[in-house]
């Protein structure tokens, strides 16, 4: 009988890019999750996949609107359309709440997409956001697909809260982070993907106001990720150890390639292994 496997991916903004590596590992390996869990960029990610788009095509897609440390003019030429949408995404969203918008960012990445609601994804997603006001951790997975995309990656201070049935809602890395927990029951083999922030040891220099609060925000995560794994844990934990790669800074995502590599190559080994004891175990 074919293993189950389920996949939760954490949120982390460009670090979300060891994501699409993993899918690539599961693409190349011939399987495909039979569901998946996402906070953020994580939940972006899933609802691309989910959306029809192998690993190798969510990575052109988001190559093509970003502009890396690697690229020459000639690419940067060559993107220029593209590009020019991308900067209209992004348009602030001071009025709202936050420093960006997110309508449009979604609208953009599936912009040519036949998908608009839970029902249209070939793979079942569930997605994670927080209620400001009642604290609470809200969990999508049936319905319109975009507004609870949107209030998943809804990171407090970058991007403006969602307002949607009835809730004000924000990013769901606030409450769950890597949303493991959610796959648990529904899969033989749960992977879950961290991409959170490697603090560099022995820093002294004092972060500026943006820096302190996702900082913050990670520290709060971290805690809430070390509980959580005292009461229950995945067959894989994946966590690359990535530096120096902040939350917007998407220009890096060839350096979250190869500081990931390490990690991404034990969990190919770690995820046969899994398959193999359970084939054994059958």
């Amino acid at each position: 009988m074919e293993n189950k496997i389920g996949l939760a991916l954490g949120g982390g903004g460009a670090r979300g890019a060891v994501h699409v590596r993993v899918l690539e590992v599961l693409d190349e390996m011939g399987l495909q999750p039979c569901v998946i869990s996402g906070t953020s960029i994580g939940a972006i990610v899933g609802a691309l996949y989910g959306a029809g788009l192998s690993g190798e095509e969510i990575r052109e897609r988001i190559e093509q609107i970003t502009i890396s440390e690697k690229d020459t003019w000639r690419d940067i030429f060559d993107k220029r359309k593209d590009l020019f949408k991308w900067v209209d995404a992004l348009m602030p969203g001071m009025g709202s709440g936050g420093l960006i918008r997110t309508d449009k960012f979604v609208q953009y990445l599936f912009e040519d997409l036949d998908v608009e609601s839970f029902d249209d994804l070939r793979v079942p997603l569930k997605i994670v956001s927080c209620d400001f006001w009642t604290e609470e951790a809200v969990v999508y997975e049936s319905g319109p697909l975009f507004e609870p995309l949107k209030a998943s990656m809804a990171v407090p201070g970058v991007f403006a809260p969602v307002f949607y049935q009835e809730r004000v809602l924000i990013d769901g890395g606030v409450v769950n982070p890597v949303p493991y927990d959610l796959i648990l029951g529904e899969c033989d083999i749960s992977i879950a993907v961290d991409i959170g922030a490697e603090k560099v040891r022995g820093e002294k220099e004092i972060p500026g106001v943006f820096d302190a609060l996702l900082g913050s925000l990670q520290i709060m995560q971290r805690a809430i990720l070390r509980e959580k794994r005292r009461h229950a844990r995945p067959d894989i934990y994946l966590r690359p150890e990535i530096h120096q790669v902040r939350l917007m800074q998407f220009e890096k995502i060839h350096q979250v390639y190869e500081q990931a590599l390490p990690a991404l190559e034990k969990f190919e080994k770690d995820l046969k292994q899994c398959l193999e004891k359970s084939g054994e175990a059958e």
